[in-house]
């Protein structure tokens, strides 16, 4: 998320689990886009956290307390909301999850403004929605910010895709940025920017359409795009790997930006050991997780790609540049996020450059390439 709202002017105050970053990430960001927004990630250091909390409730314009099972067990969420409401700051009930809200919650606090955020299909809509329910939020618009038009926004930056005759990219956004022009034929999906080149410029992310059902796609890289540790402390468990950290947190900050990650799924991943592909399912990779951006599993690579040959995959200039390994077919290996803790081994799955068979097994403290995945609205 960007940084919290420090300024003069009116401001939202959020009210959130600090476990749930990377879920609520989407929700703040785009809200970030047209509003001062002030969360606790802000406080600066050497004051009392408690004395800057309430310096900035006192100040608010607007209260979001941001319901998931976590912010209700927060005594901290707990102290900021029961502040809220005695003071009689303006107070709206942002539900994340669809989760059974305890009836004490709803006694004390059902009366105030609630949005289901679970029930639109995309942040930008629940966002509209708020905006036209309560009138409060106009009081707390950045003086920098500029509605967009109807008219679409072209990117042109691109020189590598082929299919154009005049060798430039074309990525569309329609004013609720759910629109996304990609390529039928192609099966392809151009969205986001990454460092590609050798020199580390960023251009358009080709992506390829793996599914597509109820209106969303998932979609995986074209090209391996980075080298990565699954873990440097040789961590089997992806669910506290450092790999996915990175997917959720500095991978999507660079990739995209929030009007691109308002359309990017929540999505719960199955960290199970059936979802390794291996007849022997005790090999579990942790709890299911929360993610937005993620790796496949090795069941996933086995269905998704139905060959070896499928799962080849090049590296960009920029995954080479960083020392990224390349076979003499010019492919590169690539992790998996299922793991097999061996006796005095901490081993994950990657596919191989050579023979790509999703059963190779590597220390989680090697490198190999990033071919990362994710959910999209189209």
């Amino acid at each position: 998320m960007k940084p919290a709202y420090l300024g003069e002017g009116k401001y939202i105050f959020i009210s959130y689990a600090h476990k749930d970053k990377i879920k609520i990430s989407p929700f703040v960001e785009c809200l970030q886009e047209k509003y001062n927004v002030w969360y606790d990630e802000g406080i600066h250091y050497g004051k009392e956290w408690e004395e800057e909390i309430l310096e900035k409730l006192d100040g608010a314009s607007i209260f979001l307390y941001l319901v998931t099972k976590s912010s209700l067990e927060s005594q901290n969420c707990k102290d900021e909301i029961a502040y809220a409401k005695d003071n009689n700051i303006n107070f709206i009930n942002i539900i994340v999850d669809e989760i059974e809200i305890p009836k004490t919650f709803m006694f004390r606090f059902g009366r105030f403004q609630m949005c289901k955020l679970y029930e639109f299909s995309d942040v930008v809509s629940a966002i509209n929605d708020l905006e036209n329910k309560c009138f409060w939020f106009k009081d707390c618009t950045k003086k920098s910010f500029k509605k967009v038009s109807d008219n679409k926004i072209n990117n042109t930056d691109n020189k590598s895709n082929k299919n154009n005759t005049n060798n430039e990219l074309k990525i569309e956004y329609k004013a609720n940025y759910k629109n996304i022009m990609y390529d039928r034929n192609d099966n392809k999906i151009y969205f986001g920017d990454y460092p590609q080149t050798k020199d580390g410029k960023k251009t358009p992310i080709e992506w390829d359409i793996l599914e597509e059902k109820d209106g969303k796609a998932l979609i995986i890289s074209h090209y391996i795009l980075d080298k990565k540790q699954f873990d440097a402390k040789k961590n089997t468990n992806y669910e506290n790997s450092e790999i996915r950290h990175w997917l959720n947190n500095e991978f999507i900050d660079i990739a995209f930006g929030s009007n691109e990650k308002s359309i990017i799924c929540i999505t719960n991943v199955d960290n199970s050991g059936k979802s390794t592909g291996t007849n022997n399912t005790k090999f579990d990779c942790g709890n299911n997780t929360n993610d937005i951006i993620f790796l496949l599993s090795g069941k996933e690579a086995k269905t998704y790609f139905t060959s070896d040959d499928l799962r080849k995959a090049k590296s960009t200039d920029y995954a080479i540049s960083q020392g990224l390994k390349v076979s003499n077919e010019g492919n590169s290996d690539w992790w998996l996020r299922s793991t097999r803790p061996i006796k005095g081994w901490h081993m994950a799955r990657r596919v191989n450059e050579g023979d790509c068979s999703v059963y190779n097994l590597s220390s989680c403290n090697a490198f190999s390439g990033v071919r990362p995945c994710m959910w999209i609205y189209l």
